[in-house]
């Protein structure tokens, strides 16, 4: 018995004034849980949207919520006649906005509608004049005069309806007119 007592005592003896448990490890996460991801806010102006890993931003303010760490890359769309103007915040510029989610960020992008332009063939070079005229529903409603553009000479013309509100159905007819009278209408073509 006393060998084992010696024994003890210089084992006690040579272990080292420091000896201490291991330093716990930080707290367990879970890849799916909230504190692991940031959030990224969309807020779109104008009739465009904006496409991207598990988001369709539509509407005026939209979220999306990506892990920490990754890249994320947002894509504007617009429809026909819409330009796109822009992303501001995170993102500047025209292209695709590039982000990496290592803290909530927050993006803006602009769409504008700048009106239908409708182009036609001068098909004579005797006219003073067009009148344009616009109906909404295009399939419906009563024909006013938009417009009294110049006369094309024989060429491509064209005029812009800056008034049209996007997403809203119109119909549009022109005719030429000279000091004898106008043409007869052309055919009626709806906004798309």
């Amino acid at each position: 018995m006393r060998l084992l007592t010696a024994l003890l005592l210089v084992l006690a003896l040579a272990a080292p004034a420091f000896a201490q448990p291991p330093t716990a490890p930080g707290a367990p996460t879970f890849p799916g849980s909230t504190s692991n991801r940031r959030t990224v806010t969309i807020n779109v102006t104008g009739p465009g949207s904006v496409v991207g890993p598990g988001i369709s931003c539509t509407g005026t303010v939209c979220t999306g919520t990506y892990i920490v760490g990754t890249t994320t890359v947002l894509h504007a769309s617009r429809p026909s006649g819409v330009t796109f103007q822009g992303w501001v915040g995170a993102c500047t510029g025209t292209g695709s906005c590039t982000l990496v989610m290592s803290q909530s960020q927050s993006v803006g992008v602009t769409f504008t509608f700048p009106g239908w332009v409708l182009q036609w063939n001068d098909n004579s070079t005797d006219e003073t004049n067009f009148q344009l005229e616009r109906r909404s529903p295009c399939a419906s409603g009563t024909f006013v005069l938009l417009a009294s553009p110049p006369s094309g000479n024989g060429a491509t013309a064209q005029a812009t309806d800056a008034t049209a509100v996007f997403g809203t159905s119109y119909g549009y007819r022109i005719r030429a007119v000279n000091g004898f009278g106008q043409s007869t209408y052309s055919n009626t073509v709806c906004s798309p």
